[in-house]
């Protein structure tokens, strides 16, 4: 199992430290500015590939979004206010091997507080804990359930918090974990 804890690992820190660049500095964001001034900010949900653990190939993929203010805006990057009413979701297209298995829905989180102190959590049922970023203590976040083929993941409510966030979601089958290669990226001023 080693293995899949250093790839795990190896994601959740490359994701966080190409992110952290934007993160008061002068770097070019890893998502551009979309060119519709009206949806300045703001980038429409598009489908993360779905990775595993094992490096195994899967047809799965992850549809990540975060909301403001009663679902106006559906967006896989934004900034937002301290004020708003922001909700994380996925919408999960499950593998079709894994359709019908026994799984659970796993979402992990990065949380930058100031640019330079980053957090994992994890979620383990309705609560967000620290997480230490090793595969054999994530927990499920939903589930145990027979897998659909569309499984539709509320991941997180949230106001008030100011700080970077960055998301990832996916599923648990045993001893596999699929996940999206491609987080929910907001800021919370």
């Amino acid at each position: 199992m080693k293995h899949r804890t250093t790839g795990w690992k190896r994601l959740l820190f490359t994701v966080a430290f190409v992110l952290a660049a934007p993160i008061g500095a002068t770097a070019a964001p890893l998502f551009p500015e979309p060119s519709d001034s009206a949806a300045a900010g703001a980038m429409d949900p598009a489908p993360s590939l779905g990775a595993t653990f094992s490096g195994a190939p899967t047809a799965a993929s992850i549809h990540p979004s975060v909301s403001g203010n009663g679902g106006v805006t559906q967006l896989i990057y934004g900034d937002f206010l301290a004020g708003d009413l922001l909700e994380v979701s996925a919408t999960i297209e499950t593998d079709p091997a894994d359709v019908g298995a026994t799984g659970s829905l796993v979402a992990v989180a990065i949380f930058y507080s100031e640019p330079s102190h980053m957090h994992f959590y994890m979620r383990d049922g309705k609560q967000w804990y620290p997480w230490d970023g090793e595969a054999e203590s994530l927990t499920a976040a939903e589930g145990p359930h027979p897998l659909s083929a569309i499984e539709h993941f509320d991941i997180a409510s949230l106001t008030g918090i100011r700080g970077t966030f960055l998301v990832f979601a996916g599923y648990q089958t045993g001893e596999e974990v699929v996940y999206g290669n491609t987080p929910v990226y907001f800021t919370v001023e």
